[in-house]
């Protein structure tokens, strides 16, 4: 710009979704139960990354559309590309359910496993491959998930499928970038 103000706005975002720590006490402590905290810890990730982990982001316009800012340009976040993901295989999970059939229960140690890859504000999830410590994932599926900067980190996990809404954490890749 060549007038006050030299900058025409601020955009301010995450890279990546920012790791939050936080501690239930009194009532809270209820939620500490099987599921409900992961629920609740999986709200307020979703609130944080629809809001501030790109392509989303918060901008303040600090000059006027007469001087040459483009406000829609501001808020819009444009992608590098498109980052598309395979399930392929994994070996040797474990899952760990009890089940009680009859008089006799036992513990199945096989997973129902599933994939999850999230990048920015974006989590993809892979079909479930039932009862196997070796799951390999049909030939074909796959997820698209946009990428807006080189320098976003990339995690994928696998989880055993536990019940109506609840899963297990079997393991995950380190951060990948």
């Amino acid at each position: 710009l060549d007038h006050v103000p030299v900058v025409g706005g601020l955009v301010l975002y995450f890279l990546n979704p920012p790791k939050i720590e936080f501690a239930l006490t009194g009532l809270g402590l209820c939620a500490e139960f099987p599921g409900i905290s992961g629920l609740i810890r999986r709200g307020i990730d979703n609130a944080v990354s629809s809001s501030m982990v790109l392509p989303n982001q918060i901008a303040i316009p600090l000059g006027t559309e007469a001087q040459g800012v483009d406000r829609a340009e501001l808020m819009l976040a444009r992608p590098l590309g498109l980052l598309r993901v395979f399930p392929v295989s994994a070996a040797g999970l474990q899952g760990l359910e009890w089940e009680e059939a009859g008089e006799a229960s036992s513990f199945d140690l096989a997973a129902d496993a599933f994939v999850v890859v999230k990048t920015a504000d974006e989590r993809w999830e892979s079909s479930r491959v039932e009862a196997t410590t070796d799951p390999e994932w049909p030939e074909g599926e796959f997820g698209d998930l946009l990428v807006y900067d080189h320098e976003q980190r990339l995690w994928a996990s696998v989880f055993d499928h536990a019940g109506s809404d609840t899963s297990d954490y079997v393991g995950s890749t380190l951060d990948i970038s």
